[in-house]
C-alpha cells in the first residue's frame, strides 16, 4: 500500500527576533515551499551551540509533506 504523501527535509536558517532581513528570507523560503504544495509538519535543531546554561541555534531541519501526485 502506497502512502498518499510525499515527504521532504529542508535545512533552514531561522534567525532570532533581532535579524529582520534574515527572518524575511526564511519566511520567503517557507512561502515558496508552501506555494509548491509543501506543508511544514515538524522541525528540529540541526545543531546547537552551548553558551553557559543556554543552548542556541538558528539552523533547523524542517519536515515537509504534500499530497503525492496521482500516477
Amino acid at each position: 500500500m502506497s502512502t498518499p504523501w510525499e515527504y521532504r527535509l529542508e535545512t533552514l536558517t531561522i534567525p532570532g527576533k533581532d535579524d529582520d532581513r534574515a527572518r524575511g528570507e526564511a519566511t520567503r523560503a517557507l512561502d515558496t515551499l508552501g506555494a509548491d504544495g509543501w506543508e511544514a509538519v515538524g522541525f528540529a535543531p540541526s545543531h546547537a551551540a552551548s553558551h553557559g546554561l543556554r543552548v542556541e541555534t538558528t539552523r533547523y531541519v524542517v519536515l515537509l509533506k504534500r499530497p503525492r501526485a496521482s500516477a
